[in-house]
């Protein structure tokens, strides 16, 4: 019997000890955190083949952006949606309080003029589920919005490209209709040299007659190639103009050419330094002395 109550005892010690101990590790605070890598120059291709800025202000706004984009609803719901991220220690099982759960110990810093975000996670849970959890965020954000911009930006590529042949065609189809204009005009030359040479030629029987008759007859011949001279000029006339017109067509086209090809370029060298956004270190824990 005596045994018995002195084990009672010893349970009665120990229980509330460990029951305290169990509740501390259980309501620790852990800190996790991974480093991004925001990529200026595919962000200035990328930008410069859209026409859009590309100076510091609207770099930063991109950061600024991407950080607001890793704490969306569109990218957490999308971590919370797996089940084993969603029955990890800590995270409340309601999905409404899991999201607002995860953004409020989400945080995103990033220094002015720097390339690197810092994405932090701070939870009343174990280092390993915290690493988890913080992996996932930038997984999720890594597929859904710098995968979905890469993707973008071959799209994009593809319809330059598209667009570079059709203009190209449109160059030909205008330059072919030039060459076909253009000897129209030495035609006319030799035309008029025609009607210029009988001309004089009429010229001359009419002032070599004193018949009426065959002067009104020679009138009326010269009169007609006058007028065929005057349509001929006019016709001419009306063809340079049309030539004109295209080449003015042809220079804009090459314009708009040099435009398309300079964007492919971009959109080249953009693809070429990788993605606009990349992880440079994984989810590690952090204890204060780890970061001084």
């Amino acid at each position: 019997m005596k045994i018995f109550v002195r084990i009672v005892i010893v349970l009665m010690l120990v229980a509330p000890a460990c029951t305290i101990a169990w509740f501390v590790s259980e309501t620790q605070y852990v800190e996790a955190e991974t480093l991004l890598r925001a990529n200026r120059l595919t962000f200035a291709s990328s930008a410069a083949a859209r026409g859009a800025d590309t100076d510091r202000e609207a770099f930063e706004l991109f950061i600024q952006t991407q950080a607001d984009l890793i704490k969306s609803p569109f990218v957490l719901n999308m971590v919370l949606r797996h089940h084993g991220v969603a029955s990890l220690p800590g995270v409340p099982r309601n999905s409404t309080e899991a999201f607002n759960w995860l953004k409020e110990r989400l945080s995103v810093d990033h220094v002015e003029n720097s390339e690197i975000l810092t994405v932090r996670l701070r939870a009343k849970t174990n280092e390993e589920s915290a690493k988890q959890l913080l992996d996932s965020v930038v997984v999720a954000y890594i597929k859904e919005v710098v995968g979905e911009e890469n993707v973008r930006i071959v799209n994009q590529q593809k319809d330059v490209a598209s667009r570079t042949r059709d203009i190209q065609e449109q160059m030909l189809a205008k330059q072919r209709q030039v060459s076909e204009l253009t000897p129209f005009t030495k035609r006319h030359e030799q035309r008029t040299a025609l009607y210029l040479d009988r001309l004089v030629d009429l010229e001359i029987d009419r002032s070599s007659t004193n018949d009426k008759a065959q002067i009104e007859a020679i009138d009326k011949r010269i009169a007609f190639l006058e007028s065929r001279i005057v349509s001929a000029d006019e016709e001419l006339t009306e063809k340079l103009a049309a030539v004109e017109i295209l080449k003015h067509e042809i220079d804009q086209l090459r314009n708009i050419s040099n435009q398309l090809s300079d964007q492919a370029e971009q959109f080249r060298l953009a693809l070429s330094r990788g993605s606009t956004v990349a992880v440079i270190q994984p989810a590690r824990g952090v204890n204060e002395d780890s970061r001084y």
